[in-house]
């Protein structure tokens, strides 16, 4: 192992202890704790850089393959663009900051990684819960978690229950890694136990919605009604049952759930309402029985109805007639607008001619 010497990376030895000034500095600039494993190639290269971190130990004792250092919150991107130039020589080299870290202060280096270093280094983050901690290593070197796609969609779905829940202090990669494991967390177990059984049994409503299968409906809705009145979204796609109805066209889904108690202007994870899917999708029956249903129209009076939307709105006692009127009468006046503009157009070509 190779000496320190005096104007090596190595900056200084760490105090026995942080003054009283220090201590009050330390509130607003708080200090991390890494260790720093990299190899005499790594300290080599940055022999006329002086690095922004404290290391510890003996100042003239020799470096190490792993070495603690500490530095302020305010210095920590130096110490990563320091880091950056010692990869070039030592792409093994990662910087592992202690589990100390809470996660907004995680979160603070993995921002400033992917802003402002993104084309040489890269985060990792591993562990679970208080032993969690960052490492940054340089880009493409970063372990990979590989997850199967099943777990890879329950881990997406159980941070978003987790989110809804009000659990906010676990990550999406902190399930991905319980997942891969084999074991979550009891509040994530218990979470998923309730949430993925609903989701179970609301992917067969949206798969009988898609295909039309009424009966199938009535079968799953006699014990899980409460997912149309609660409007239990799809995790995965943010869909609702009738929103699925509407977009296939399915006449007599939609008035099924409507009537086992879907909520017709429910919006989906898209802020779209049922009727605004039916008309995405050019659904002209499901946009009828949709109106006939009662669904507010935002747009009502903009444009005429089709014809079995506008036969089922009379019949539903809304003044179709009425709105048809109106949209004429808006017809002839845009009509009327660009014939304006054209013999304007006209004018102002020919004086430009002369």
């Amino acid at each position: 192992m190779p000496s320190k010497k005096k104007s090596s990376s190595k900056k200084k030895k760490s105090g026995a202890g942080p003054t009283q000034a220090a201590a009050g500095a330390a509130a607003n600039d708080p200090i991390f704790v890494a260790a720093l494993h990299a190899s005499s190639a790594f300290h080599d290269s940055l022999e006329s850089k002086e690095c922004p971190a404290t290391f510890e130990g003996d100042e003239d004792a020799p470096l190490t393959p792993s070495v603690n250092l500490t530095v302020s919150k305010s210095a920590v991107a130096s110490l990563l663009e320091w880091f950056a130039a010692g990869i070039v020589a030592d792409s093994k080299a990662k910087l592992a900051f202690a589990s100390t870290l809470d996660k907004d202060h995680r979160a603070y280096i993995h921002k400033t990684v992917s802003s402002s270093f993104a084309s040489s280094l890269e985060t990792c983050s591993e562990g679970v819960e208080e032993a969690r901690s960052i490492t940054v290593y340089k880009k493409g070197e970063a372990p990979k978690l590989e997850l199967s796609p099943a777990d890879a969609e329950k881990a997406t779905m159980l941070y978003k229950f987790a989110q809804d829940a009000g659990i906010t202090g676990v990550s999406r990669d902190e399930i991905a890694e319980q997942l891969k494991s084999g074991k979550l967390h009891d509040k994530l177990q218990a979470l998923w136990e309730q949430k993925g059984a609903e989701q179970e049994q609301l992917k067969k409503l949206i798969a009988a919605a898609a295909a039309g299968d009424v009966t199938a409906i009535q079968e799953v809705l006699k014990p899980h009604k409460d997912l149309l009145l609660r409007g239990v979204r799809d995790a995965s796609t943010g869909e609702l049952p009738l929103h699925v109805a509407a977009k296939q066209g399915q006449v007599a889904v939609i008035k099924a759930l409507v009537e086992a108690g879907a909520k017709i202007d429910e919006r989906d994870a898209h802020n779209r309402t049922a009727l605004q899917v039916s008309r995405t999708f050019e659904q002209c029956d499901a946009e009828a029985v949709l109106l006939q249903l009662g669904a507010h129209d935002p747009e009502a009076g903009k444009f005429p109805l089709s014809k079995a939307a506008a036969e089922l709105t009379h019949a539903n006692g809304q003044p179709a007639a009425a709105k048809e009127a109106a949209a004429k009468e808006a017809a002839a006046k845009q009509a009327a607008a660009k014939e304006a503009a054209a013999k304007e157009a006209a004018v102002k070509e020919a004086a430009a001619k002369e």
